[in-house]
């Protein structure tokens, strides 16, 4: 079961990726390779300090702390999106 979902969201993840893109090199016509560039370098310093803050996390408050502290903005973000999501679809409409 664990390979079934970790198939679903890796098929998410490069979806995301790909529109993400998109939309950028649409949106940014001018300045698409600094804004793209921007975006892949932002991932690149997510990924260097992720293990850190989370072994951090982990020393200070044991096995539970790093879900916990980044479970409640990680559902913050999705209720943002959503709305974000339906405001869009309205405009568009």
């Amino acid at each position: 079961m664990s390979f079934v979902w970790k198939f679903i969201c890796g098929v998410g993840a490069g979806i995301n990726s790909t529109s993400s893109m998109a939309i950028v090199s649409t949106h940014y016509k001018d300045g698409r390779e600094r804004a793209i560039g921007l975006i892949e370098s932002s991932a690149g310093v997510g990924l260097l300090l992720g293990p850190f803050f989370g072994a951090l996390l982990y020393e200070i408050g044991g096995y539970m702390l790093p879900f916990v502290s980044t479970g409640k903005p990680s559902s913050m973000n999705n209720r943002n999106n959503i709305q974000l999501l339906s405001i869009f679809v309205c405009i568009l409409s």
